[in-house]
């Protein structure tokens, strides 16, 4: 997303009332601090909807997101499903695309030389250099994604397994 699109969606989002987000977006970038306030805004939702919501765990696929570890009690699975897609839409989840596709990727050093190896067992030549899930992932068109999705297995299967703690992994491009 360049400058000019966040912009753009920023007077969309402030057209529509959502001043708050508009905000965050006005200025064409999306930081850290921008996320963190997006994050925490998401985490207080769910908290004012009965969840408890601990301290989120730093995603090591591009060290920038936040996964959070809900555990949704005696509500159903659909119950839980729409109230995180509530308390994520829009908010989160525009702040989150624009912080990850205009921010600097960096795959954890363990998570990156684990996948680098698995995806070297798959006859992938990754090179020493490749910092996140692009340039693991290779180009799409190439090989129909065929790369595309031994990157995401490997990412998500070694993230796992080196960090148990992991409810799950966003494999996201």
């Amino acid at each position: 997303m360049t400058a000019e699109q966040i912009k753009s969606t920023a007077d969309k989002f402030r057209e529509d009332g959502n001043e708050w987000l508009a905000g965050l977006l006005e200025d064409g970038e999306v930081d850290a601090a921008d996320y963190a306030a997006a994050s925490e805004r998401y985490a207080s939702c769910m908290r004012d909807l009965g969840y408890d919501v601990p301290a989120p765990m730093v995603n090591p696929t591009n060290s920038m997101t936040h996964i959070y570890d809900i555990d949704m009690g005696t509500r159903e699975p659909d119950a839980f499903g729409e109230d995180d897609l509530s308390c994520k839409d829009p908010d989160l989840s525009v702040i989150e695309a624009a912080y990850v596709n205009t921010g600097t990727q960096r795959m954890d050093e363990s998570l990156r030389i684990a996948a680098q190896e698995c995806m070297a067992e798959l006859d992938y030549d990754i090179p020493d250099d490749a910092r996140d899930i692009r340039a693991f992932s290779g180009d799409p068109n190439a090989d129909e994604g065929v790369q595309r999705e031994a990157a995401a297995t490997c990412i998500n299967d070694e993230a796992l397994r080196l960090f148990p703690e992991l409810p799950y992994v966003g494999v996201a491009y």
